[in-house]
């Protein structure tokens, strides 16, 4: 049974995160959803579902391998041994129109540059500037701690090396645009011609595709081609 005293400490810490904060604003969306599928909060004696829910995210985004260990971290953080962050960041842009106003041009600027400086090895191309440059990569992501995976050799469909997450990114704006996430134990081309040919990104006209050799497939490369005069570019290891 959970102390009051500890239940106060982990409440001030919770109010702490998301008092006026980004982690708050990220969070609000998601604990909307949930809170109309998950549990009351009156059966929990130490955590409260919205502050459990809220450390788990943050604790995969700070990559910590067990929830005690976040809150421990989070309870003894010293913010005067580290840097602040420095002000007039993308977020802080947006909370002044004026600022916001500069860093809509700037960002258009920075797009119009972005249009015709790229990579060194798409030097020679035709008609370089007139076309959209995406880049397909894939990694895999290690299961949450409550995540129970069944692979293959045991009779299940689980990838050995995680959750895949195939990233769409705009190389012209530096930016990922989309992202596909697949558990099953399967390559990557074969989630792409079973679940993402058919969407935006794969199918824009005269689109060059960056990809490393996990994705080298010449027939169905050569098919896009001729559908939608799309160019793909790789490279060996």
């Amino acid at each position: 049974m959970a102390t009051p005293k500890m239940k106060n400490r982990l409440d001030s810490l919770a109010n702490t995160l998301t008092d006026q904060t980004l982690l708050e604003q990220w969070f609000r969306p998601l604990q909307t959803a949930l809170d109309k599928v998950r549990y009351r909060e009156k059966i929990f004696n130490t955590l409260t579902m919205p502050t459990f829910l809220l450390l788990g995210c943050l604790r995969q985004l700070q990559s910590q391998n067990s929830l005690r260990e976040q809150i421990q971290s989070l309870m003894h953080h010293d913010n005067s041994a580290i840097l602040p962050l420095a002000r007039s960041t993308w977020s802080d842009a947006l909370a002044s129109k004026n600022r916001c106003r500069v860093t809509r041009e700037a960002f258009s600027r920075l797009t119009c540059h972005a249009r015709s400086v790229l990579p060194d090895r798409l030097t020679g191309i035709k008609n370089l500037a007139d076309r959209e440059v995406i880049a397909i990569d894939a990694s895999y992501q290690t299961e949450s701690s409550h995540y129970a995976p069944c692979y293959p050799k045991q009779g299940g469909t689980d990838n050995q090396k995680g959750h895949m997450l195939m990233t769409f990114y705009d190389l012209r704006k530096g930016i990922p645009v989309d992202v596909k996430t697949e558990t099953a134990s399967i390559g990557e081309m074969r989630v792409i011609k079973e679940n993402i040919e058919q969407s935006h990104w794969m199918e824009i006209k005269k689109a060059l595709y960056s990809v490393d050799r996990a994705f080298i497939d010449a027939r169905y490369w050569d098919e896009r081609k001729k559908k939608h005069q799309a160019t793909m570019i790789t490279r060996f290891k």
